[in-house]
Formats: structure tokens, C-alpha cells, sequence
């Protein structure tokens, strides 16, 4: 035998060894309930043996050579990476999932914040129209804002009086407000009181129909004065009716306006219309259903010059009470 013979048949006897150990090794039962790899892995612990069995002694074995090593590991390469890619993916749903519960989070604080504003601006705007209504927004010529335009504020009422012929509520507004004893509080229909007592930020309005109220007034065809007079009912009494023989009987259905006389109450605000006679006593039906108003405006006391007053008008005291 020659001596490259022999140098050959030495060189790859490491490798034959180890080839006959390995594969007594891995074909063993005893090695496959260890380990407990699939069919791929035990076919990839084989090649990754012989990987580095090559590297170790500096050799690659004659019958395999690079490209078939890379046909052999890539599917283990690719199976191998599988599970990793299905991490990646699960964590990249995980993520995902976590961002949109944030989202979901985020959006169902904006749907609140929605609601809330959506019942404010409802809020509002039924205010709004009721304020409106009040100072007959629109520009009818015939509101009563047009005589009467220094308002010094529109507000609601916040209490009613029980009482039966105590007819009164207290208003919100004082004299934060610049409101005073006297200011007279009307509606859009007309006139409901005035202000009898004024704290810091609440007020008390008599009514018109208080057993306490009385108002200078005047008819508004027979142009006769009286003084409208409330008794504890919702349909005030007219008083000291100055009649003129020259001047036609007061009739059903007139309208009764205030004077002016005395100071107080402005002239020209419609109180309401004679509603019926009895004896010669005349009950109006004011036009303002106090129970049925939410909101007033809150106009300053009238103080008249005397050039207002009548000749001969006798102003007795507490005509304006």
C-alpha cells in the first residue's frame, strides 16, 4: 500500500469513529425518550453533530460538501425559526391588543365628555329660547322691552310662599346685582310685583295678587283711574275707581295698564283685563299666571317727574304699596 494511501485512511479515521458513535448514539431508544425530539429536531441534532465534527478537526467530510449542508439545515433553520415568528406575531398581537384597549379607553372617556357636553349645550339652549321668549327676542315692536330697555337683569325664581293669601317667591339676585327695594319685575306678558326685600343674593317679589299688593292703574279705553288691589285670590280687585261722567262706564274685556302715578311701577305695562262686575267691584285677570313662570325680568323703580302727575291727581300714601 502506498504511503498517500495510508496517510488518506489515517486522516479520515477520527471521522469514521465518530460518525459510528454518533449514529450508535442517536438510533439508541434510551438517547430518543431523553431528549424527545420530533423527527425534524433528531435529524437536526445529527447534522449539527457532524457540523461540528468537521469544524473541530478542520475537515468536511468527502461526500458532503457546502451546498448539500445547506440544503440539509435550511429546513431546520426554517422550522426552528417558525416558533419564534409565532412569538413575535403573538407578541405583536399582545401589543396590539394592549394599544387598543387604551384606544377603547380614550374613546369611551370622549363619549362621556360628549354626553356631557351634548346636555349642556341642550341646557343652554333651552335656556337660551326662554330667555328669549322673555325679552320677546325678534324684534316685535310691541314688547313691552321696547318702552322699558335699561333691564338690569333677567333671573329665575327659586322659592314660592305657601301661604294662601301670601302671595310672594323669592328671586335669585340682589344686590350683587345692583338690585334694589321698589325694582319691578315683569314678563313678557306683563307685570307680576315688585321687589319688597333685597338680600346679597337672593330677593323677595310680592306678587300682584298678595293681599298686601297695590298698584296704581288706569283703563286703558275709558281712561279711568284705580287702584288694582290684591286680596289673596288670582283675580285682584279695582279701587278707588275715579269715574268721570264725561268718560264711558268701564267695560268687560278692557285692558288695565299701570299709571305711573305715585313712582314705582313704570306707566304703560299691561297688567291684564277687567274679567267680570259685581255690585260695582271689578276684578281683573292679570295676565301672568305666576305659577306658571319660571323666569323674570328685574326693570329699576320709576320715579316719575312732575310733570307725569296729573292736575289734580291726589297721591295718597301707600298707592304705590
Amino acid at each position: 500500500m502506498s504511503s498517500s494511501k495510508k496517510l488518506g485512511l489515517l486522516s479520515r479515521a477520527p471521522q469514521r469513529f465518530l460518525t459510528r458513535r454518533l449514529r450508535k448514539l442517536t438510533l439508541s431508544p434510551a438517547f430518543r425518550s431523553k431528549v424527545h425530539l420530533g423527527s425534524l429536531s433528531f435529524y437536526g441534532v445529527v447534522v449539527f453533530f457532524l457540523i461540528i465534527s468537521s469544524g473541530f478537526f478542520g475537515l468536511i467530510p468527502s461526500f458532503l460538501k457546502r451546498e448539500t449542508l445547506l440544503d440539509i439545515t435550511a429546513p431546520l433553520f426554517k422550522g426552528i425559526h417558525k416558533p419564534f415568528e409565532a412569538v413575535r406575531a403573538l407578541v405583536g398581537e399582545v401589543k396590539d391588543f394592549i394599544a387598543l384597549s387604551s384606544h377603547l379607553k380614550d374613546v369611551h372617556q370622549i363619549e362621556i365628555e360628549k354626553e356631557f357636553w351634548k346636555a349642556q349645550a341642550l341646557h343652554l339652549n333651552r335656556e337660551n329660547a326662554s330667555l328669549r321668549k322673555e325679552v320677546h327676542f325678534g324684534g316685535q315692536e310691541d314688547s313691552i322691552f321696547a318702552t322699558f330697555p335699561e333691564i338690569k337683569k333677567t333671573t329665575r325664581i327659586i322659592a314660592r310662599s305657601g301661604e294662601f293669601y301670601k302671595h310672594n317667591v323669592i328671586i335669585e339676585g340682589g344686590r350683587n346685582e345692583s338690585f334694589l327695594k321698589g325694582d319691578v319685575a315683569v314678563t313678557v306678558k306683563g307685570l307680576i310685583g315688585r321687589l319688597t326685600e333685597v338680600g346679597q343674593r337672593a330677593s323677595r317679589l310680592l306678587l300682584l295678587t298678595d293681599i298686601d299688593a297695590r298698584i296704581p292703574v288706569f283703563l286703558a279705553d275709558s281712561k279711568h283711574h284705580a287702584i288694582l288691589m290684591g286680596d289673596g285670590t288670582d283675580f285682584p280687585l279695582l279701587t278707588r275707581l275715579q269715574e268721570d261722567m264725561m268718560k264711558p262706564s268701564p267695560q268687560i274685556g278692557e285692558i288695565v295698564y299701570t299709571s305711573g302715578v305715585g313712582g314705582i311701577f313704570p306707566p304703560n305695562i299691561p297688567i291684564g283685563i277687567i274679567a267680570n262686575e259685581s255690585d260695582g267691584v271689578f276684578r281683573v285677570h292679570p295676565f301672568v299666571d305666576p305659577e306658571s313662570i319660571e323666569m323674570v325680568c328685574v326693570l329699576p323703580s320709576y320715579r316719575p317727574l312732575l310733570e307725569d302727575v296729573s292736575p289734580g291727581t291726589k297721591i295718597q300714601d301707600g298707592d304705590s304699596f
